[in-house]
């Protein structure tokens, strides 16, 4: 039998239900593009052009790629993250305290080739010159 159509309605009712209990609903004033890229790149870190092929695999109907490049300044400007942030810590009962949000999805990937941008060092200053002979062996980060 051939698999003609996939959905994972229970799974994007769950995380839409999520981002609604923390309160980023309010905060980005139900903007569903916005609410989409964030929950596509839960199911799957990936670039901005790629959360389309995210929204295809989960059976969700996607805005353009140049409709979420044109949303993305609503949550660049500094009130919007810090309601972001104020949300997130009114929902953990943090009380009055700071809270910093940051992306890590494109920070780690392992790999058997180094990226050229550590360098351990003869001297143990942290970086080596990229034409050094011992770059290639050494050039692998941890984690």
């Amino acid at each position: 039998m051939e698999i003609l159509n996939s959905q994972s309605t229970r799974l994007w009712d769950g995380l839409c239900r999520a981002y609604g209990v923390l309160g980023f609903d309010s905060v980005l004033g139900g903007d569903e593009v916005l609410r989409d890229l964030v929950l596509a790149r839960i199911i799957e870190p990936t670039s901005k052009i790629e959360a389309e092929r995210v929204f295809t695999e989960t059976g969700v109907a996607a805005a353009s790629y140049r409709t979420v490049k044109r949303r993305l300044p609503v949550i660049a400007k500094p009130a919007v993250r810090h309601a972001l942030s104020a949300a997130c810590a009114a929902h953990a009962g943090l009380g009055p305290a700071g809270l910093v949000l940051f992306d890590v999805s494109t920070l780690y990937f392992e790999t058997d080739t180094g990226d050229g941008f550590y360098f351990e060092t003869d001297t143990g200053d942290g970086f080596r010159s990229p034409d050094s002979p011992r770059n290639a062996a050494s050039s692998r980060r941890s984690p």
